[in-house]
């Protein structure tokens, strides 16, 4: 689409695709194409259905893993809940996650560890913010591979979707179990 100077509203104006299907196929969150949007797209962008699709071998592992800090890691939203009712300091908020990375782009693999950093904070008194910062190591690390960014991006949801499935929702879940309703946001960034 950038090729073709498109973008996500000029492709939506130009054949009748939703803006989700657009988008999805866009940041490759899509899980399948429709042979119809195929055609579609195919005849917007005047090219053949291999032009527009690439494979590329990319398997992704991340596993947790414990250090002497871990317990160092008490969690207690109670506290972090009525420092933020009595609008005072933050304090205790920081949750660390080690976790070993196993990522293999076209059979070449590379294996590192990072210790991703959490801080917790109240919005409301429904939703929690949980920032996450992943050191710049990850990104040198993945640089490294020269894959294209919607490889990059498949590893970064990975990432994502394992860190919100780490021990660090597990003790979110431990208090969700005695409070009821609780929304939580995880934002993930990597230092530059």
């Amino acid at each position: 689409m950038a090729e073709k100077n498109l973008n996500i509203q000029k492709v939506k104006d130009n054949t009748s695709l939703s803006r989700t299907t657009i988008s999805n196929l866009y940041n490759n969150n899509g899980s399948g194409v429709q042979f119809e949007t195929l055609s579609q797209l195919c005849n917007l962008l005047n090219c053949q259905p291999g032009d527009i699709f690439t494979y590329y071998d990319v398997s992704v592992d991340f596993k947790e893993i414990a250090n002497d800090e871990m317990s160092n890691n008490e969690l207690d939203l109670e506290a972090l809940f009525l420092n933020f009712k009595q609008n005072q300091e933050i304090i205790n908020n920081k949750f660390s996650i080690n976790i070993l990375c196993k990522i293999e782009f076209e059979r070449e693999r590379i294996e590192f560890e990072i210790e991703v950093h959490c801080y917790l904070k109240f919005k409301t008194d429904e939703y929690l913010a949980i920032d996450c910062i992943v050191p710049k190591k990850y990104q040198t690390k993945i640089d490294s591979l020269n894959m294209p960014f919607y490889a990059e991006n498949y590893i970064k949801h990975n990432l994502v979707e394992f860190i919100m499935k780490s021990s660090l929702d597990e003790k979110i879940n431990v208090y969700l179990n005695d409070w009821g309703y609780l929304e939580s946001h995880y934002d993930i960034s990597i230092i530059e």
